[in-house]
């Protein structure tokens, strides 16, 4: 009879997460199938799923990993191309310190309506997670961005739309591109902060009622 792997060696696999691990579990299947190839169904203890070996390796590796959800884990995270943004027809138009931009009908996102980044949108945090919500899009954590973007670079096609300041004033346009993460702290959410002039990334926090851009992981 196949021998069970056990708990141990399950939760093991589950915590590598790394490129190896498909060639391990590829593995244990050649041991147990070493062990007793008859064709039949086993269930392997505390998995609480059965296996049908008459289906081949492929076909276990395949239900053994969606069964400790490891197929989303070993995705590589990556960046959408471009900024996230919401269909503006419809939307006001205002005039800020002489440029011009829409401004939607809860008065939570703004769209630059002229000049280098002419239709970039700028989101309140709530925002943010609502419009992407809608769109079935995913804005990364604060943990996500550190691991994805070590420098500028890591960013595709930045363009530097500035931001929107709570007290309704617009700053920065060309200079900065702001971008927030799905992680809070208290009224504030992380942000990631690209300067024109730097090659580095900036972390920190912002009152959830500023405009930023918002860029989502890639599906």
């Amino acid at each position: 009879m196949i021998n069970p792997l056990r708990r141990s060696q399950v939760e093991k696999l589950n915590k590598d997460g790394n490129t190896d691990l498909c060639r391990k579990i590829d593995e244990i299947i050649t041991r147990l199938n070493e062990n007793e190839m008859d064709g039949r169904e086993n269930e392997i203890e505390d998995w609480g799923f059965t296996v049908n070996y008459k289906r081949g390796f492929d076909a276990a590796v395949k239900k053994i990993k969606k069964s400790l959800n490891i197929e989303k884990r070993e995705t590589k995270l990556q960046l959408e191309p471009h900024n996230f943004k919401v269909n503006s027809k419809g939307w006001k138009k205002i005039t800020q310190d002489g440029k011009k931009y829409l401004e939607n009908k809860t008065k939570d996102i703004w769209q630059l309506a002229d000049g280098k980044c002419k239709g970039e949108q700028l989101f309140t945090w709530k925002a943010a997670m609502r419009e992407t919500k809608k769109a079935g899009k995913k804005i990364p954590t604060d943990k996500q961005f550190s691991e994805l973007l070590k420098t500028k670079d890591d960013m595709p096609n930045v363009v530097y739309p500035g931001y929107r300041d709570p007290d309704g004033s617009f700053g920065s346009l060309g200079l900065y591109e702001l971008g927030w993460s799905s992680s809070v702290s208290g009224g504030y959410a992380w942000v990631r902060s690209l300067d024109l002039g730097y090659a580095t990334v900036f972390r920190h926090t912002y009152n959830q009622s500023g405009g930023f851009s918002v860029r989502c992981l890639k599906e």
